[in-house]
């Protein structure tokens, strides 16, 4: 992550890629106070990004996952006729969400997701029909399905009960993009000089010349907008999954 950094957001300390801060435990009256201790520090999406682990560690059982990805869902497979997912079409989607079914089989300098298998590879499938079907309907893409967790002793998750998912995929949805003003839809369909290159799958960086991550306002909001209407267009669906 901070190697995009010298150019664009003032001068690069390769001392400080690796930062080091102290860091201590939050005291309870079940565990005793540990003093001080200094850690190397690291993105964390080096080995989870979603939140998605740290929710089945504490025991959730209803968890809304929002794919926030730069990766489009294929549009040449059709993932509600193949009889199953091979490992070549996986590696197409999200990186850290193909890992949660164990998709993921060998680290690169940037991601160690080899340990993040939470869910079985045939879980997989289902869920990406869902959402390829509501997606050439031009609709929000969400999928929800009642998966059964898998034990992963690397990150301290049990397994063995059933969790209810609701995934929310960042993907293009037409119904969305038809209610937009004129100015705006005009902008986003420019082919040449549109703002919204790419969108919703903006690049992680460079996706504006001239700046190393940063995204413009206007990028920024109608993201922010779409998001929106996934949430609205789907308001009874998340109030019945969120309710006690």
């Amino acid at each position: 992550s901070a190697s995009t950094q010298g150019p664009f957001h003032g001068s690069l300390n390769p001392a400080k890629l690796s930062p080091r801060s102290d860091y201590w435990a939050i005291p309870s009256p079940q565990f005793e106070a540990e003093s001080t201790s200094t850690y190397l520090l690291g993105d964390g999406g080096n080995i989870d990004n979603s939140g998605l682990l740290a929710m089945l560690q504490r025991g959730a059982r209803r968890i809304v996952l929002v794919v926030s990805t730069g990766s489009a869902l294929p549009d040449d497979v059709e993932f509600c006729k193949v009889p199953s997912l091979s490992p070549d079409v996986a590696k197409r989607l999200e990186n850290q969400f193909q890992a949660n079914f164990g998709f993921w089989d060998k680290d690169d300098i940037g991601e160690f997701l080899t340990r993040n298998q939470v869910f079985s590879k045939d879980e997989l499938l289902p869920l990406l029909c869902q959402l390829q079907s509501l997606k050439r309907q031009g609709k929000p893409a969400l999928a929800k399905r009642k998966l059964k967790v898998l034990p992963n002793s690397w990150w301290g998750i049990e397994g063995g009960y059933g969790v209810q998912l609701l995934v929310v995929y960042n993907e293009k949805c037409r119904d969305f993009e038809s209610k937009l003003p004129k100015d705006t839809s005009d902008n986003l369909h420019a082919f040449f000089t549109s703002e919204f290159k790419r969108f919703p799958h903006y690049r992680i960086v460079f996706q504006n010349a001239g700046s190393g991550t940063a995204l413009t306002h206007p990028q920024i909001n109608l993201l922010a907008a779409m998001s929106e209407y996934f949430v609205r267009e789907n308001a009874e669906l998340f109030g019945s999954f969120l309710q006690r």
